[in-house]
Parts: structure tokens; C-alpha cells; sequence
């Protein structure tokens, strides 16, 4: 069963400004040990930073970014995002399960769905995010999606290039946009919004910008939530 806590997404737009919009968290105070472990996640990005070298450039407007990683009309009244990594097993299950799949069937055009990155599971969660928004330049974001998870944890750069090549991509433009970093800037305005979350670890998904379910969640754990939304009433 996912920990549920309501946490509001403050905002007009539902998560759509180009800007992390900072989350309230009503929470217990983490104990000492989480403190460690932050400092040990903190660590582990930093260290991928040092080996994956990046470019310091402008993001993309998040509202472009988003229409190439998302599911569903732009005018859907149910918006989903879900904060995720390639190197999650519990972002690994979601998918394997069909959780959005079944969203999708029973709900179709009423619910949107969005992925954004929250790269912190592995040193090579960062890489993975890029590519997959490389691919979706080329309008592949969920079929590399899909095949980042079916390798699961095979995320070292030469993997990352060959699943480009395997789904038909044009591999000189991704491998250019890997390369360059081009999406770093957007994966970092991500995360520095999942951060503000005050979460650790993902999955976390936002429903019309309140922070409802956390951890592998299935069709069932998201109902309620949906069907709340739907109705005009307040998300539980």
C-alpha cells in the first residue's frame, strides 16, 4: 500500500510553469538516519556530475519538454505527474503492471498522463533521463520508455546509444543531443522540483498539483483520486 499524504501543489496551472512550485509537507520530522541517507544521495548525484559532465544551458519552456512525454489531450480536466526514474524498481513495476495502461482504458481522453525525471536511484539515472528526452526530440519518448525498463539497470552510455539505434532513431542527431547534454537543463529543473516534494526517493505522483500517492501504486490506489477530480470534488 503507497504512503498518501495531501500535500498541495500551489499554482494556477497544474505543475505546467517553467518553475519548480514550492510543496507544503505536513510530515513527521525525519529522523537522523534520513538526514544520512540525503547526504548519501547527495553524494551520489554529485559524483555522477563529476563523470557525466555537463553544460551549463537554457531549458526548454517545461510546457514543450512536457508535449513530448505525455499521454492524453493538453486540455484533459485530470492531470498525472509522475516523478520518476529508469533505475526505480518501483517506476520498473508501474510500468511492467500497466498501471497507465488501465488508467487510460477506463478513462481515456479525461486524464492526462506526464512523465518527469527524478534521476536518484543510480549514478546513471541522469544519463537515462537525457536520453529518453533525446528520443523524444524525435517523437520516440515512450517507446525508449518502454525499452529503458525492459533493460532494466543497463544504463551506461554506449547501452543508452544502442536502444536509439535498435528502435530506428536517428542515432547522429541523438547521439549529438546525449553527447552535448541539451537536455541536462531540464532534467535538473525536474529534479530540483521533485526535490521540493521533501521526498527521497521516487515514484511520486502529482494529481491536479497535489501530491497524492508515493511508491508503487496500482489502478485501484489512483480511482479515488481520478474519480475525486472528476467530480469537482476535493482529492482525498
Amino acid at each position: 500500500m503507497p504512503t498518501i499524504e495531501k500535500v498541495t501543489l500551489k499554482g494556477p496551472d497544474n505543475g505546467h510553469s517553467d518553475e519548480p512550485v514550492p510543496l507544503r509537507s505536513s510530515g513527521p520530522r525525519r529522523p537522523s538516519w534520513l538526514g544520512a541517507l540525503l547526504w548519501a544521495l547527495a553524494v551520489l548525484i554529485i559524483g555522477a556530475y563529476v563523470v557525466w559532465p555537463r553544460p551549463q544551458l537554457p531549458a526548454e519552456p517545461l510546457e514543450a519538454v512536457d508535449a513530448r512525454r505525455s499521454l492524453g489531450e493538453a486540455d484533459a480536466p485530470v492531470v498525472i505527474l509522475a516523478y520518476s526514474d529508469f533505475a526505480c524498481p518501483d517506476c520498473r513495476e508501474f510500468n511492467d503492471t500497466g498501471v497507465m495502461e488501465q488508467i487510460r482504458s477506463a478513462y481515456g481522453s479525461r486524464v492526462r498522463f506526464t512523465w518527469r525525471d527524478f534521476p536518484v536511484a543510480s549514478a546513471q539515472s541522469p544519463q537515462a533521463a537525457e536520453a529518453a528526452l533525446c528520443a523524444g526530440d524525435q517523437g520516440q519518448f515512450w517507446a525508449y520508455h518502454d525499452r529503458l525498463f525492459s533493460s532494466f539497470l543497463q544504463l551506461k552510455v554506449e547501452q543508452l546509444k544502442g536502444y536509439a539505434k535498435e528502435l530506428g532513431l536517428d542515432t547522429q542527431a541523438f547521439n549529438h543531443c546525449l553527447d552535448s547534454g541539451q537536455h541536462w537543463p531540464e532534467v535538473q529543473r525536474d529534479l530540483r522540483a521533485a526535490r521540493q516534494i521533501d521526498r527521497i526517493s521516487p515514484p511520486v505522483y502529482v494529481i491536479n498539483g497535489q501530491v497524492s500517492l508515493i511508491g508503487f501504486s496500482t489502478f485501484d490506489d489512483f480511482k479515488p483520486y481520478i474519480d475525486a477530480a472528476l467530480e469537482g470534488n476535493d482529492i482525498p
